[in-house]
C-alpha cells in the first residue's frame, strides 16, 4: 500500500502548485489578482504581457520548487516501502 501512498501524496503535491483553469474560467486571478498562482503569473507573463524570459525563468523556478518538495518525500517514503 506504501506505493500507492507516495504516487497519490507527490502528484498531490504537484497538482496543488499547478491549478490553473478554475483561476481563467472564474475570476482571470479574482480582484487585484487574489486568486492567483504561480502557474496563472507564468501563462499572463507569456502570452498576456510577452515576457517570455520571465515566462519561463518562473516556469524554472517552479520546478525547482517541486523538485524540493517532492524528493524528501520519495526518500522517506522509500525507506518505509
Amino acid at each position: 500500500l506504501m506505493p500507492v501512498f507516495l504516487l497519490v501524496l507527490v502528484t498531490s503535491v504537484i497538482m496543488s502548485f499547478q491549478v490553473f483553469t478554475a483561476i481563467i474560467i472564474m475570476t482571470h486571478g479574482g480582484p487585484s489578482y487574489a486568486s492567483t498562482t504561480i502557474v496563472h503569473q507564468m501563462y499572463l507573463n507569456a502570452f498576456s504581457y510577452l515576457h517570455m524570459g520571465k515566462a519561463s525563468a518562473m516556469s524554472f523556478f517552479l520546478l525547482v520548487v517541486i523538485s524540493l518538495l517532492s524528493l524528501p518525500q520519495f526518500q522517506r517514503l522509500r525507506k518505509s516501502v
